[in-house]
């Protein structure tokens, strides 16, 4: 039987990840396009769902696979679950992947979970504390803080306070952040998600 998922680009990945994310994962908000890692990566979906974070990165058929594993390094120091979803045209990329990383596959027009992701629990305190704005950043400080810039506050205020406390801060804040996005989307998606969709769920840098 001839693979019917191949030749699809990414935004029919994207379009069939949300669906099955909404389908299987009623009380998750998500985003797409999400920057992180101070604005050097984007995350294809973002999710949060039960107080974590679950970034996925999508490599379609069209796709290469020659900078994953970069990518996939950043995407484990910013995010409590990580998970690829895959074409069948990359199924040996599986091998080289670290453990912990969520495994899902596009197979015959279906998603098909090979392996669920577990639970991160080293990240990076300085690029969660980047999620976070600056006025938030600073009310992490006991007594007020002169004007300073953000990169400094975050450098200063990284190995004051827990990484447990840091990730709980940020989960938080970025529930507050995509929620009017992921709010609006819901409104305006009918059956199945669209293009016209995709581009709502969009982050944009001034948002953040």
């Amino acid at each position: 039987m001839k693979n019917q998922s191949l030749n699809k680009d990414e935004i029919y990945y994207k379009t069939k990840m949300i669906d099955f994310i909404l389908h299987n994962h009623k009380k998750a908000i998500f985003v797409s396009e999400f920057p992180f890692n101070f604005q050097k990566r984007r995350a294809d979906i973002l999710t949060i769902d039960d107080e974590l974070t679950h970034a996925i990165e999508i490599k379609s058929d069209i796709d290469n696979i020659y900078k994953l594993n970069s990518q996939i390094e950043d995407y484990l120091k910013s995010f409590n679950k990580v998970s690829i979803f895959i074409s069948t045209k990359h199924i040996k990329v599986i091998n080289t992947l670290h453990k912990n990383i969520g495994i899902f596959i596009l197979k015959n027009d279906e998603i098909v979970c090979k392996r669920k992701p577990k639970i991160r629990k080293k990240l990076d305190k300085r690029i969660l504390l980047d999620f976070l704005s600056t006025p938030e950043i600073k009310t992490l400080y006991k007594k007020k803080v002169k004007s300073t810039s953000r990169i400094d506050l975050i450098s200063d205020i990284e190995n004051k306070i827990s990484l447990q406390e840091i990730n709980k801060l940020t989960v938080l804040s970025l529930k507050n952040k995509i929620t009017p996005t992921f709010k609006l989307f819901i409104h305006e998606r009918i059956n199945e998600t669209t293009i016209h969709d995709l581009s709502i769920l969009e982050i944009r840098n001034t948002l953040l």
